[in-house]
């Protein structure tokens, strides 16, 4: 819980303006788009509605910068749900750009299941496992990365969270 209430010292004040959103694609704009193959390179420009935030509602065009990589590329069609990076310039004007497919729900459902087979199968230790990776999460991104970046030395506090973390887990599993 003490790892919880941690604040992150590390925000960054020029990046206050951009939220990500889910929206929705109304229609997409694929004459920029050049086709190579099974590659496409180029810019797809889509009409979005944001589902979420403070400009929920309102209906923006939107970049998709394609780079003819098939690891990151995507192109999207009308209906689809996506994740967005909203620049809010000002009141009046809101720049997006199309991250990727909005999968959070799935990926909810994947964990929920993951977490309910574990404590089927495995009872109070499947619960004192799951613990115990939410507790070593927290020490990494809490402890391990901002100390990192304020300067301390990584082999010893590598060690350290090392130690907390493996005696933390031991104390809860076995």
């Amino acid at each position: 819980i003490i790892l919880l209430l941690i604040p992150n010292s590390f925000e960054n004040p020029n990046y206050e303006r951009f939220q990500q959103v889910k929206a929705e694609v109304l229609s997409v704009d694929n004459h920029q788009v050049q086709d190579m193959g099974i590659l496409n390179s180029g810019l797809q420009i889509c009409e979005i509605k944001i589902l979420q935030g403070p400009n929920k509602g309102e209906i923006v065009s939107a970049d998709n910068l394609l780079s003819g990589s098939l690891e990151t590329d995507k192109l999207y069609e009308a209906g689809d749900k996506a994740l967005v990076l909203s620049d809010f310039r000002d009141s009046n004007s809101v720049k997006a750009t199309l991250v990727d497919l909005y999968r959070l729900p799935y990926e909810l459902i994947l964990v929920a299941i993951f977490v309910l087979l574990l404590v089927c199968f495995a009872g109070w230790v499947g619960v004192r496992a799951i613990l115990s990776f939410i507790f070593t999460m927290l020490s990494i991104f809490k402890i391990l990365i901002p100390l990192f970046l304020k300067g301390i030395h990584p082999i010893l506090l590598g060690a350290g969270v090392t130690i907390l973390t493996s005696t933390v887990i031991i104390l809860l599993v076995y």
